[in-house]
């Protein structure tokens, strides 16, 4: 069974360039720092067409082809930290106009353009988002909010375009959805904080 929800927007569409980070992946490089693009783009099984990806060890590849993100979530966390966050700081690749991480199950789909989406899990974060932020802290605060973000596999290729209408459906499945999986895969260890099993940033 399915269950077909709200259509929404694509309100961005961000792509990132290889630029150099301190603090973070031994590589000492990210593709985190995405700005938004108005031309169509390509969207391939690897994802968008011309952003970098500079950890191919713990990014990319076809169950993490590309991050979504809401302008829900992104209000919240404005009104949280108390100031202006746009679509693209947290490095998802397209910002959709109502959606919620909290309503996601791996599994659901997005339809995106001419694309098709399906949700693989959540944004696990690490340090790189930390530093991105400027906060060491923020790993902690983003688990705690419970505002993930989802990775998604391409389904079908396609082009996407800032103003894309933009479907999603789901099957009726008994799981968790993407945000209460950040949770159970983080715990805390005395002496050491959140420790996450999955290092996807």
């Amino acid at each position: 069974l399915e269950k077909e929800r709200e259509t929404m927007q694509l309100v961005s569409v961000n792509i990132g360039q290889e630029r150099a980070i301190q603090g973070a992946k031994e590589n000492g490089k990210t593709g985190i720092y995405k700005l938004p693009v108005t031309t169509p783009v390509q969207v391939t099984r690897l994802g968008l067409e011309s952003d970098a990806i500079c950890d191919t060890e713990n990014h990319g590849g076809g169950d993490q082809a590309l991050y979504l993100y809401g302008a829900v979530d992104y209000a919240w966390w404005s009104e949280c930290l108390q100031q202006n966050i746009l679509p693209g700081t947290f490095g998802e690749n397209l910002t959709l106009s109502d959606m919620e991480s909290t309503d996601y199950l791996v599994g659901d789909r997005f339809h995106v353009g001419t694309v098709i989406l399906e949700v693989t899990g959540p944004r696990i974060p690490c340090i790189t988002l930390a530093r991105r932020m400027e906060d060491n802290t923020f790993v902690k605060q983003f688990l705690d909010a419970e505002r993930p973000g989802v990775y998604c596999r391409v389904i079908q290729e396609g082009t996407v375009q800032v103003g894309d209408a933009t479907g999603s459906n789901g099957t009726m499945q008994i799981v968790g959805t993407v945000a209460s999986s950040v949770k159970a895969m983080s715990v805390e260890v005395p002496g050491v904080g959140t420790v996450v099993a999955t290092i996807a940033d």
